[in-house]
């Protein structure tokens, strides 16, 4: 529930969110327009990409386990989805072969806050090499609903990944 969270103050900046954890640790978090439903026309909400990452190098000694991380991302999708207008994904980066712990990191972290009002649904995308994990936050009472979580588990069919696309 939003009620247990702890999480950091944002400072609002251009780009979108930063805040600092109490090891000093400074991340920015932000919302990018996704593209990934642009060939839908009837989807005409907005569907913004979570970014989250941390400013500059971690500071030698300075710990990034931290359950306020969470929260305060968390708050964030919260807020943003319950406006029941906006819908949100998440793709954990797998640049580093840790995307499998991000991801499991991510569902903890928003495992708090079900309430029932907000819809998440899961998507994993084999990509040879590598996994993509991705997710979608909806307001169950988001007016295109339907057919924004129907398009989302279309993007992550397997078939549609299996051959290049030219």
């Amino acid at each position: 529930m939003l009620s247990s969270l702890n999480p950091y103050n944002l400072r609002e900046v251009k780009r979108g969110y930063e805040f600092t954890t109490d090891s000093g640790v400074e991340y920015e978090v932000y919302y990018l327009k996704s593209n990934f439903f642009d060939h839908i026309p009837e989807i005409t909400v907005p569907i913004l990409e979570l970014q989250l990452a941390p400013i500059g190098e971690i500071p030698v000694g300075k710990s990034l386990l931290d359950s306020r991380i969470g929260d305060t991302v968390a708050k964030l999708v919260l807020d943003t989805v319950n406006g029941k207008n906006d819908v949100v994904i998440f793709i954990c980066d797998c640049k580093d072969s840790r995307e499998e712990q991000r991801w499991k990191k991510f569902n903890r972290w928003f495992a708090r806050f079900d309430d029932g009002d907000v819809i998440k649904a899961e998507g994993m995308i084999n990509a040879g090499s590598y996994i993509v994990y991705n997710g979608l936050f909806i307001h169950k009472e988001h007016s295109l609903r339907a057919l924004v979580l129907s398009t989302f588990e279309e993007l992550n069919n397997p078939e549609l990944w299996k051959s290049p696309i030219s």
